[in-house]
């Protein structure tokens, strides 16, 4: 896989983990005004996410440092 492969690939799941993440903010915040989700609950599955998209830009960072600009 090329550089600008891996990239693009991480870039997509990172954007991925985004709109999942939007989703999932939506449907929590529906539940907390109800009173069918606690705060726990939201911090615990929004925590989840954002490692996840730490992660995907810690292997972006990665990739970009592998590439010669020299």
């Amino acid at each position: 896989m090329t550089t600008a492969t891996t990239l693009l690939t991480l870039i997509t799941h990172t954007q991925q983990h985004i709109a999942a993440m939007e989703s999932l903010v939506a449907g929590m915040t529906a539940g907390l005004c109800a009173g069918m989700v606690d705060a726990d609950h939201m911090y615990t599955l929004l925590t989840t996410q954002t490692r996840a998209i730490h992660a995907h830009l810690g292997q972006v960072a990665i990739a970009v440092e592998k590439i010669d600009l020299g």
